[in-house]
């Protein structure tokens, strides 16, 4: 976590850039273009009950979830709707469920510069 302080103007700035890219690196996300959303519009369809998630694909989707929300707790508290929504499907995700999780990333993509802001009395 990257801490920057403003002592002049009492401003605290707590960031996870360098880990968000991190992450974006090891599941290859730094090539697509960032999206202004989280989650799309649209619902996901759910996978029917005779599906059976490949384990490899389960891999990746629960590591994709648990670096997101290491994130989300920290302090990028604007992708908790998505991340919650996304971690219902842990243990069997379809591939509708991995790309949910890649466009969260390509959310963190084009917002990784935000920062927590904690500001001291004026």
């Amino acid at each position: 976590m990257a801490i920057r302080r403003d002592r002049q103007n009492r401003i605290l700035f707590l960031s996870r850039e360098a880990y968000v890219h991190k992450v974006l690196q090891q599941f290859g996300i730094l090539d697509y273009a960032p999206v202004s959303t989280p989650v799309d519009t649209s619902p996901l369809p759910e996978n029917g009950p005779e599906y059976v998630c490949p384990l490899s694909l389960k891999n990746k989707y629960q590591r994709i979830i648990g670096s997101l929300m290491y994130i989300m707790l920290g302090t990028r508290g604007d992708i908790t709707f998505a991340v919650l929504a996304a971690s219902r499907h842990l243990a069997n995700p379809g591939l509708q469920h991995v790309k949910l999780g890649q466009r969260i990333l390509r959310y963190l993509k084009g917002t990784r510069f935000l920062s927590l802001i904690y500001k001291g009395p004026l």
